[in-house]
């Protein structure tokens, strides 16, 4: 499967799916360093609130998707 027909694909999915898929990716990206499970499941979760915390501030609450969580749970971990 290519990239763009992947993209295609997700795009497809609910909006409770996208937001898991970011939620994937964090930890896979959070163990591809060299974190415990542990420690990933604690650090995701806090990021994860936070940066949701922070999308919705900057974006509001009606106008926010998934994706707009890579950015703003980004920032949380800098």
């Amino acid at each position: 499967m290519s990239g763009l027909q992947h993209v295609t694909e997700v795009s497809k999915l609910p909006p409770r799916s996208r937001v898991g898929l970011v939620r994937v990716g964090l930890h896979g990206a959070l163990l591809a360093r060299g974190l415990d499970p542990f420690g990933i499941a604690c650090l995701a979760g806090h990021a994860d609130g936070r940066g949701g915390d922070r999308a919705r501030v900057t974006l509001g609450e009606n106008g926010m998707v998934a994706f707009d969580l890579v950015d703003a749970i980004a920032k949380e971990l800098r």
